[in-house]
């Protein structure tokens, strides 16, 4: 069914683009946490704006699918440039033969590549094209629906899969939900139900006029105004309900999840594990790690935050729920963590430092606070950039290509304002990995220290305190006193339970995360480097000897607070009593460090019967993640080709209809309909109320080779004489249309046949028919009455 554009008011025309462009806008706002800045509104609200003029001017002026279609193609190529990527087009407005290739190449790859990059995306070229194309074909489509059909409401669903294509592309946050649902859900109502009563109010208006039932249909609209309000403000309840009682705790499922393939960080060993390496490698104060300029008093630099201990290592857990495994690339600028308790209370200090890598060996990359933004300069800037991967949760940064002296990089962040809790601080609901086959010196130990401690601070700084007084401080180099590197099982069980504890920072902070953890306290370990002196206006030299592990625990409004645990440096043992609880043989007993793939714990679920499941969930989620595209771009191929496809699908049902009506003569009146049908998707209209021979003539005249005056005196005689056609003679007859139609197809030009297939008109014709029809019949009972 379409509706006449052209005798409908300008007003109601502009109500109907006007609420499409609030439908696709609340849409189009979806993308600001995927893209940032403002880029995204330009390109989507210009797309939006072309869509629903091209819709208008198709309306308007008739166009057929083919000829709309061809010029929503034109409009993309010809505004894309300055829209979706000003950087390719000259002046950044006129199309380039670039940007003529960026748009061409980016209806394919843009999809891919707005999911495999991290958030925000709006500054990697091309990027842009997802929501100008997304807004510009969606309102195309929802403007020739809402102007051309006589039910309007099928224009609601294009409109609506801008916001969809923003959800299911964007990121785990959303932007302003409430804002979105309740102007979509009030917008799509008002405007549906406005849309229904024009629809009555045109049908039977001037009938009401004449026979003297204008009140009642005053009466009418009165009821569709007040039931139409009451659905508003049931809308606009629900929406703010909904949004109070389901947001959601955990982020929303989106494609990026699952199509991005996450970093597997336990390709890449601990750090923890060569922390005595990296002390050695520190001994000589030349040996410069990094230099890093910019560092104020008291900052921390972090190179890795580990939440998982197997027995033997404490790492970095894949899939723990703390998300400390959970990396993502970055190719622009990284992501602040959203959770403001993350970064203190919200107000933490904006600092900016530039590192220059001396002989740091490893992947990982030296970061402080919460970063904004992190890029790399020099040489190896494109290089190291590809493989840069972030964690928004911990801040952490690796870069997969790995460091090598000389790179360089500027990092500007967020440094908490947090720096200690009070007995009033209560610890965080935050999930970490279960810590597997902790030694029981670790339980008793922790249960001897706190005591009757109560509050968690409490608790850690007695644990600290027993700690740093009771233990001494040595690295076991040459001339040192004995201490062996590693904090696996059976090094923490020596640390704890000998005659006097002895070890550096890799074993107390073990001891004390694991002691926390074993009271319920949230706690991490975090390896990094801070100086002994600090120089914020110049540059400083981070040496081994800059080296410290320490606990980290998570409270309510103030985020993971730093907690030390190990002795002063200068505080050693008794040397003779090291020497009498010294077992040579320890060196043997202890287990090597571990191999580069963190080693899971004996009663790992995944290990049991030798055979890893690893590469199965892999397996399944490359499946889905395949599926999931392959389904999205399906969804694509079926808003594109979907109207045509349901065209054909249409005609070819009436056709059956047509052919198989039960009596004999409808199925020949049926043929005849069919040969006007098809005459008049090819554009030879025949007049209304014409015979059949009378139409014969007309058609004959347009089609000279066609047998068309036999097939009308056949219909004719079975449809007015006195035995009813038989099955064979109704077969026969429809294979004569057939023919008559394929000659009639072709007798056109490849482009008409084609216009024709895509054609509505013959069920709007018929439409408009039937209406009058029953419209008659209701004013002849009238007047009888």
């Amino acid at each position: 069914m379409m509706s006449d554009t052209g005798s409908r008011p300008a007003l109601a025309i502009g109500a109907d683009l006007s609420a499409m462009a609030l439908l696709i806008g609340a849409g189009v706002i979806g993308f600001g946490p995927l893209y940032g800045g403002n880029g995204y509104l330009i390109a989507g609200f210009g797309g939006l704006i072309l869509g629903l003029g091209l819709g208008w001017l198709g309306a308007r002026f008739r166009f057929g699918m083919l000829t709309l279609s061809a010029a929503t193609v034109a409009a993309y190529l010809l505004f894309g440039s300055a829209l979706a990527v000003p950087m390719n087009a000259i002046g950044h407005v006129l199309p380039s033969l670039a940007s003529l290739q960026s748009l061409l190449l980016g209806t394919v790859q843009t999809w891919k590549q707005v999911l495999t990059v991290s958030p925000p995306v709006g500054a990697i070229p091309g990027t842009l094209i997802l929501p100008f194309l997304a807004a510009l074909v969606c309102s195309v489509t929802a403007a020739s629906l809402a102007l051309r059909l006589r039910r309007p409401g099928w224009a609601i669903l294009p409109a609506g899969a801008v916001l969809v294509v923003a959800i299911t592309f964007g990121t785990g946050e959303s932007s302003f939900p409430l804002v979105q649902g309740v102007v979509f859900a009030v917008v799509a109502v008002c405007w549906f139900a406005w849309r229904r009563a024009s629809h009555y109010t045109g049908q039977f208006g001037s009938d009401a006029d004449q026979t003297g039932e204008a009140s009642a249909h005053r009466s009418l609209r009165a009821r569709r105004a007040a039931a139409a309000a009451g659905v508003v403000v049931a809308a606009v309840v629900t929406a703010v309900l909904m949004q109070s009682i389901v947001a959601p705790a955990d982020a929303r499922q989106i494609l990026r999840t699952a199509v991005v393939p996450p970093v597997d960080i336990q390709n890449y060993p601990s750090p923890l594990q060569s922390y005595r390496k990296f002390v050695k490698a520190g001994v000589d104060p030349k040996n410069v790690f990094f230099s890093v300029s910019g560092l104020r008093e008291g900052t921390r630099i972090r190179l890795a935050t580990l939440d998982s201990y197997d027995g033997n290592v404490y790492s970095v857990a894949a899939d723990g729920g703390s998300g400390a495994g959970s990396f993502s690339t970055v190719t622009g600028g990284v992501t602040a963590p959203a959770d403001p308790y993350l970064t203190g209370t919200g107000q933490g200090t904006a600092e900016t430092i530039t590192v220059t890598v001396g002989s740091l060996p490893g992947v990982w990359v030296p970061d402080i606070g919460y970063p904004t933004f992190l890029s790399f300069a020099g040489k190896r800037a494109r290089q190291l950039t590809a493989g840069l991967n972030y964690n928004a949760t911990t801040g952490v940064a690796i870069s997969t290509t790995g460091l090598q002296p000389g790179d360089r990089y500027t990092v500007r962040t967020i440094v908490p304002a947090a720096t200690e809790a009070s007995a009033r601080d209560t610890v965080a609901n935050v999930t970490l990995p279960q810590n597997q086959s902790v030694p029981d010196a670790v339980g008793a130990f922790a249960a001897a220290a706190t005591g009757s401690a109560q509050t968690p601070s409490a608790r850690l700084s007695a644990l600290s305190t027993a700690l740093t007084k009771k233990g001494f401080f040595s690295h076991g180099l040459s001339g040192d006193f004995t201490s062996l590197p590693g904090h696996g099982g059976q090094r923490l069980t020596r640390f704890l339970g000998g005659t006097q504890i002895v070890g550096d920072d890799e074993q107390y902070a073990v001891a004390m995360s694991l002691m926390a953890n074993q009271l319920g306290i949230p706690a991490r370990v975090v390896m990094g480097f801070y100086p002994k002196t600090y120089a914020p206006d110049r540059s400083v030299a981070i040496t081994g000897a800059d080296l410290h592990a320490w606990v980290e625990v998570d409270f309510n409004k103030l985020g993971w607070v730093a907690f030390n645990s190990t002795p002063d440096q200068n505080k050693k043992p008794d040397q003779q009593i090291v020497k009498s609880q010294t077992d040579p043989r320890a060196q043997v007993l202890q287990p090597p460090p571990a191999p580069p793939v963190a080693v899971s714990a004996p009663n790992d679920p995944a290990t049991r019967g030798g055979k890893s499941t690893k590469i199965t969930t892999s397996t399944i989620d490359t499946v889905l993640a395949a599926l999931r595209i392959g389904g999205s771009g399906l969804g694509i191929l079926l808003i594109l080709l979907g109207p045509a496809l349901l065209i054909a699908l249409l005609k070819a049902r009436r056709r059956r209809q047509r052919a198989g009506a039960a009596r004999g003569a409808d199925r020949l009146s049926g043929g005849w309909d069919e040969i006007v049908d098809v005459a008049l998707d090819l554009g030879t209209p025949l007049v209304a109320g014409r015979t059949r021979l009378e139409g014969a003539l007309a058609l004959a005249e347009r089609y000279p080779s066609a047998s068309i005056m036999p097939v009308a005196a056949i219909a004719d005689t079975g449809v007015f004489g006195p035995v009813e056609p038989s099955a064979e003679d109704t077969a026969a007859f429809w294979t004569q249309v057939d023919l008559l139609v394929k000659e009639m197809h072709g007798s056109a030009s490849r482009f008409r046949r084609l216009k024709a297939r895509l054609s509505i008109v013959t069920f709007t014709a018929r439409r408009r028919e039937a209406t009058a029809m029953r419209q008659k019949k209701k004013n002849g009972k009238r007047r009888s009455q």
